[in-house]
């Protein structure tokens, strides 16, 4: 088929597109659940956005553990010396387009600051390293 082979997610059952003809006995999970089930805070796109942050304010940056990824909101957090920690940045993940399995699968960091020093910080974040993160490909499941 041109175009790939229409199939359902088996853990969502939302209508998805793959680019090969999906097996019975396998599991394939649409972009949405692959994000979901993944740490994104383990991509290279995270990574760099928190040596960033830490570098430009001068302080420590974290990133709540997750005890399972299960979500697509994640939070980055200042730690100053003698300060309450807060949220600076919190990133929503999305896929960058839902109903087609590509390979690598793409997501898209909607990137919202929390202080306006930060934002002029991710304003030049995103002009170097741009808004798509591609999933590690070990934590990709079909």
């Amino acid at each position: 088929m041109a175009n790939g082979y229409p199939t359902k997610c088996t853990e969502c059952g939302r209508e998805i597109i793959a680019p090969f003809k999906p097996s019975l006995d396998k599991t394939l999970r649409c972009p949405l659940c692959q994000i979901m089930d993944t740490d994104m805070t383990q991509t290279q796109y995270v990574k760099n956005l928190i040596t960033v942050l830490s570098k430009k304010l001068g302080s420590k940056i974290t990133v709540p553990k997750l005890r399972r990824a299960r979500g697509t909101k994640y939070t980055l957090i200042l730690e100053k010396k003698g300060e309450e920690p807060e949220i600076i940045v919190i990133i929503n993940w999305i896929p960058k387009d839902s109903e087609k399995l590509m390979l690598p699968q793409i997501a898209i960091a909607e990137i919202q600051a929390k202080k306006p020093e930060v934002k002029e910080i991710i304003k030049a974040f995103i002009k170097e390293f741009g808004i798509e993160s591609s999933i590690p490909p070990a934590m990709q499941r079909y």
